[in-house]
């Protein structure tokens, strides 16, 4: 008597290893607790005035060990995608980005940090189009957005180099260093139609899923 078959499962599109030009982009493991505490303790002055988790620096290796084990929950359940962003080398910490879940159904947003050490060497950009090109060519979005504080000039560059659109002011939504102060937020998007127009599509870009198995090969 023949068993019947299993239902086949649609292969995920949530990439695991995301490789460009000089970066990878990848889920936080443990054995990277103690680099991401160096980083961001080396970086908390740098990342302060616009992201208020640095005011809680310098943590424990126990501390990130807590927080990358909930990362890495949100990232394998598909709540969250947080990646870390490492030379090509694979371990050195050159920041932090992600595509994160939090702005509706077919749409995510993209945030970012550049360890201090490494600023100025357009890898944010570098990092930002690779998770447009996956968003758009991979996950099927809808919508990109990133938002950036009106005042900080060396972020708000990324967006509209890479074509995303300055849709305006969203009012005291960033929390800020105390805990019952919020700024402003200036929002940029991207939609699927816009994305062919976009510098990302050309950025150079492979995507591999959890078992190493190609999402996207841009890089020849």
């Amino acid at each position: 008597m023949s068993t019947p078959n299993a239902p086949t499962q649609p292969r995920s599109t949530t990439a695991y290893r995301i490789e460009t030009e000089r970066l990878v982009l990848r889920p936080w493991e443990f054995r990277d607790a103690d680099a991401m505490r160096v980083a961001v303790a080396d970086s908390a002055s740098h990342l302060l005035p616009w992201l208020p988790w640095a005011l809680f620096e310098p943590q424990s290796v126990d501390d990130k060990y807590a927080l990358i084990r909930r990362f890495r929950a949100q990232f394998d359940l598909d709540a969250d995608h947080v990646y870390g962003i490492f030379a090509d080398d694979g371990r050195t910490v050159i920041g932090g980005t992600g595509l994160h879940n939090r702005i509706g159904p077919g749409a995510r947003e993209i945030g970012y940090w550049i360890h201090v050490d490494h600023v100025r060497r357009g890898y944010g950009r570098e990092a930002t189009a690779a998770l447009t090109k996956v968003g758009f060519e991979v996950q099927g979005l809808r919508k990109i957005e990133i938002r950036v504080q009106p005042e900080n000039t060396a972020s708000l560059g990324i967006p509209i180099e890479l074509g995303y659109r300055d849709t305006g002011i969203l009012r005291s939504v960033c929390p800020g260093l105390d805990p019952s102060s919020f700024h402003d937020a200036r929002v940029f998007s991207l939609m699927a139609t816009e994305y062919p127009a976009s510098p990302s599509v050309t950025a150079k870009v492979r995507a591999l899923d959890g078992l190493g198995r190609e999402l996207l090969a841009s890089c020849e």
